[in-house]
């Protein structure tokens, strides 16, 4: 009779007749998955979607049928964390300024993501623009807060409307070079072929691996750069 009925909203399992939920001494739910053909259990867990201090409590329908799932909040001053696979709220200050790695993910305090807007490790502004953070739980992250616009993201990079770009670009469909002038805190875009000053050489202009716009410079053989629609080339 394993996994049989053996009354309305019950199983044979172990021996006995069981819900199909059941409230476990520890907090936790088990309930049966028809998909799985068992029992599975089901822990307190922390929802990040509501933020650092959510957490999501399970329990089963008064007649056993059915697990139910809901969301609450811990108390002011505290904050959801995971250990040893069950969510419990602690103090703010006992778990984001201590030293600890609470949830073991090699993470303390502020640099946890789960501490991102609790206590000590609440800023007014996204003050890291690379590490994937919500550091001011503004709903944005990185280069998608506008307080990351045009500060680095990445060596030689910038935020830069949503994303991550590089301090010098090459736009080889128009031919052009789009770079990133600290002076006027704004991008700006040049040719990437132009004659001289004397019109008989090309400047090939290129980002280097450090970001930076650089050229170089060929004499034409015959004497003769000519620019056609913004684009330079030796006749």
């Amino acid at each position: 009779c394993d996994l049989l009925s053996c009354d309305t909203a019950s199983l044979c399992y172990d021996g006995s007749c069981v819900t199909e939920c059941i409230d476990n001494a520890d907090g936790s739910v088990s309930y049966y998955s028809s998909s799985s053909e068992d029992f599975i259990t089901q822990n307190p867990s922390c929802n990040d979607f509501y933020g650092p201090n959510s957490i999501i409590f399970v329990y089963c329908s008064s007649t056993g049928e059915y697990m139910w799932i809901n969301t609450t909040w811990c108390p002011e001053n505290e904050m959801c964390l995971e250990e040893g696979g069950f969510a419990t709220c602690v103090e703010n200050e006992d778990g984001c300024s201590d030293g600890v790695d609470w949830d073991e993910d090699l993470l303390e305090d502020c640099a946890d993501p789960d501490c991102s807007g609790v206590g000590a490790c609440v800023v007014s502004a996204e003050s890291d623009c690379a590490d994937g953070v919500d550091n001011d739980v503004d709903g944005d992250i990185d280069c998608d807060d506008s307080d990351c616009d045009l500060l680095s993201c990445d060596t030689a990079s910038l935020c830069y409307n949503g994303s991550c770009v590089a301090d010098c670009i090459e736009d080889h469909d128009n031919y052009e070079i789009i770079v990133y002038s600290s002076s006027t805190e704004t991008f700006y875009t040049t040719e990437m072929y132009s004659c001289d000053a004397h019109s008989i050489g090309l400047d090939t202009f290129y980002c280097n691996e450090d970001g930076e716009m650089v050229f170089d410079h060929e004499s034409c053989l015959s004497g003769r750069c000519l620019d056609y629609d913004g684009l330079a080339y030796c006749e």
